[in-house]
């Protein structure tokens, strides 16, 4: 296997089969051998000094590459182990801290020839497990809330990956004692920045669904019109259902992408048919202040571009509208003061109070809401309040 637990067990039988020879070297018998050879053919001793220094040499390197990757193994083992896409994520920065300390010390490990090809398979294990244990099909068919933090996560993992390794570099030039921390980029997250990037189309798939059924309340929701879009919007996953690839595998992309194209274009009908539900759903509003109040229900709700950008367009729309009410009650303010209309009971200056007042809170509480939004402080109908 390519993962990084091969390099340590390679190193360990390297090690292994190093000792017993040198072991061997130090048998009597051995011994009496080449002292018979030595003395047989006196040229031999030079070749046979040089194999032997060579062999030790290769031992030491062995036995102190095990050591270094030993203090590697428990997290290259949670990678492995792959259950739990948290614990990936934690286990990055211990990891990486640990390859720092052996680049900046082991005598072997501080060159790019050894430390890019251990990286590689760190690299490989990380892609393997989050491809492992994110099934395209099977996500569609769990629930959408679980489905999106379990993608989410993955994705959190491949860019900790990437991060750490930024994180370890800038440690390393800070201090100063080290080799320069400085790696082949496309070897070591190619194909995780790729798969983060999978991830993170699967999480505005599941994201996109959740915001359209968060977007309508029950009322809307049992309408025909918002039922049939919903249904259509759910039965956008069959385009992933019908995926005859692997969307994580890079050479894949081309297809990949033609299938997000394929999702957003039918999203954007979706899209049109909302916004004209939401436009209708204004009209039916017949005060500033009601419809006020149903738009900063929808701005609650993150959601998609068009359809946010159209609703901020309606801010100026509504204070054009506030404004020809209070052209309206000002009319009627003019129209009716000198005999305005009172109450039975009311003597004429408490019932002339009232009905000002009445007409003032008519214009008082759709202010107090507009004052709310932030976007009515940047408004061009601003001068007019």
């Amino acid at each position: 296997a390519p993962g990084p637990i091969a390099e340590i067990e390679l190193w360990r039988d390297r090690a292994s089969v190093l000792s017993a020879l040198c072991q061997q070297l130090k048998q009597p018998m051995v011994q009496k051998i080449l002292d018979v050879t030595t003395k047989a053919n006196p040229a031999i001793i030079h070749t046979l000094n040089g194999t032997i220094a060579d062999l030790s040499k290769y031992h030491s390197e062995s036995d102190n590459n095990v050591f270094f990757l030993k203090t590697l193994e428990r997290h290259f083992l949670n990678l492995a182990a792959g259950s739990d896409f948290t614990m990936m994520k934690e286990t990055i920065p211990e990891m990486m801290e640990s390859l720092q300390i052996i680049w900046q010390i082991s005598r072997h490990y501080n060159s790019n020839e050894r430390m890019v090809p251990l990286m590689e398979r760190i690299a490989w294990q990380l892609c393997e497990q989050v491809s492992r244990g994110l099934h395209v099909l099977k996500l569609l068919k769990v629930n959408r809330e679980e489905a999106y933090s379990m993608v989410l996560c993955a994705k959190s993992v491949l860019e900790q990956w990437k991060s750490s390794y930024y994180d370890v570099r800038a440690a390393i030039e800070k201090s100063g004692r080290a080799p320069r921390w400085e790696f082949d980029h496309k070897r070591l997250f190619e194909i995780s920045d790729y798969m983060a990037s999978v991830c993170q189309d699967l999480c505005y798939v599941f994201q996109v669904q959740k915001e359209f059924h968060n977007f309508f309340d029950p009322d809307m929701k049992s309408r025909e019109q918002i039922k049939e879009m919903l249904i259509r919007l759910d039965g956008l996953v069959s385009l992933f259902e019908e995926v005859e690839f692997d969307p994580f595998n890079i050479s894949e992309n081309g297809n990949w992408k033609k299938v997000m194209q394929d999702f957003d274009s039918a999203l954007g009908v979706i899209d049109e048919e909302t916004i004209e539900f939401v436009d209708l759903a204004f009209k039916t509003v017949h005060s500033s202040a009601a419809a006020f109040e149903m738009l900063l229900k929808f701005q609650q709700i993150p959601f998609r571009k068009a359809i946010n950008d159209h609703l901020k367009r309606k801010f100026d729309g509504f204070l054009i509208q506030y404004c020809n009410e209070v052209d309206r009650i000002n009319k009627i303010f003019d129209a009716e003061k000198s005999k305005p209309y009172l109450v039975k009971c009311e003597t004429p200056v408490a019932g002339s109070i009232t009905w000002a007042r009445t007409l003032f809170c008519q214009i008082k509480e759709p202010m107090l809401s507009f004052l709310k939004a932030a976007q009515m402080l940047g408004s061009e109908q601003q001068s007019y309040m």
